[in-house]
Order: structure tokens, then C-alpha cells, then sequence
């Protein structure tokens, strides 16, 4: 990092993850490092800047709810709306499947709400998680129920974001690369998985 620094470079967590997940593991680096967090819903550079935020409108958010509550399986937790600083989940979801506890390590504020219109601030990402076999049906369900109004999107086991039309780590990349005046030649990236 330091060499980094140095030369005028720029190091980028790229991740699905919340601010809070990326700051808790890279805790000594913060303000040394940008942010494409949330699937590439929000990019924030290592000075603070906020450069895109892209939410979900209000039927999204409803067409999701109302699929997931329509099926005939069960989530392995309840449906999170995260904000660029907050998770949300409905109060009838608390403490519902065997994973509910990993979401409550991710978002340790956690809060309930009894509708969604409770929550003040734009819903960049829905995370939601279902059993590993049924994920990539229900991930077809979930896409002709929003008729490309949003991108569904998995990091396998289960795990299933719902994020605005056309955003992602690549176009979260891109809004970087402009702001720094740099191209995708002038890049390179790693890849690694916490256990």
C-alpha cells in the first residue's frame, strides 16, 4: 500500500459487501482505499466522496417482498434492504432461518420495520438467500417478476442480491476510472474469498 501510495495509484475493494463488512476487515487501511461496494450500487472514494448510489424505487422493493412471500419455500434468513448506512428487515422476519444470525453479524444495527416504506433513505441492495439448489429457479422467478427493472445476481451458495438495472462491480469500476481519469488498460485486479 505504501508503494502504492507512492507511485499515485489507487487500491479498490470491489465487493457485494456493505461499507461496514469492508471497513471491519480492512480496518487498518480505511481512508488508504476506494469503495464499488453493494454489487457496484455504491462507490465511494478513499477521501469520503460519494460518486454514484444507485437505489431501488419503492415497487421493486414490493415486487421482491411479495415473490419471495408467494413462494412455497422458505428463505434461509429474512429479506434485507440495505441502505448506503443501514440493513433493514421486516419485524415479521426476525429471527427467521438457519442464517438469520450471519445477517445480523453483517448489519449489528439491524432494523425491523413494519413497512417498507419505514425506511428513509434509497434501498441500494436486497439481499436475500435461499436454499443452494433452488437459488438459480427462484433467481428466474425473481427476474420475470421485475421485468428488468433491476439485476438479480448471485455469489453462489445461496445467496441472492437485487440490485438497480445495469449496475455492478464492472460499472462501479468505470464511474472510478472517470472520476480518476484512468482507463480499464491502466487496471488490475485480484480476487479472494473469506472463509
Amino acid at each position: 500500500m505504501d508503494r502504492l501510495d507512492a507511485a499515485g495509484g489507487h487500491f479498490v475493494a470491489a465487493t457485494g459487501n456493505s461499507r461496514d463488512v469492508v471497513d471491519h476487515f480492512l480496518a487498518p487501511f480505511i481512508g488508504r482505499f476506494d469503495y464499488v461496494i453493494q454489487n457496484g450500487g455504491q462507490v465511494v472514494t478513499k477521501a469520503n466522496e460519494t460518486l454514484a448510489l444507485h437505489g431501488l424505487d419503492q415497487r421493486q422493493l414490493e415486487l421482491v417482498k411479495a415473490t419471495v412471500e408467494a413462494d412455497d419455500l422458505a428463505p434461509r434468513h429474512g429479506n434485507v434492504y440495505s441502505t448506503a448506512t443501514d440493513g433493514y428487515m421486516m419485524r415479521a422476519d426476525k429471527g427467521q432461518g438457519e442464517l438469520y444470525q450471519n445477517m445480523v453479524m453483517e448489519f449489528p444495527n439491524l432494523i425491523f420495520i413494519d413497512d417498507l416504506s419505514e425506511i428513509p433513505d434509497p434501498v441500494i441492495k436486497i439481499i436475500l438467500n435461499w436454499p443452494e439448489s433452488e437459488a438459480t429457479p427462484f433467481m428466474a422467478k425473481l427476474n420475470a417478476e421485475l421485468a428488468g427493472t433491476a439485476h438479480v445476481t448471485t455469489s453462489g451458495f445461496g445467496m441472492i442480491d437485487v440490485v438497480a438495472p445495469n449496475v455492478n462491480k464492472a460499472v462501479g469500476l468505470q464511474t472510478l476510472a472517470n472520476h480518476y481519469g484512468v482507463t480499464f488498460d491502466d487496471m488490475m485486479a485480484f480476487w479472494g474469498r473469506r472463509k
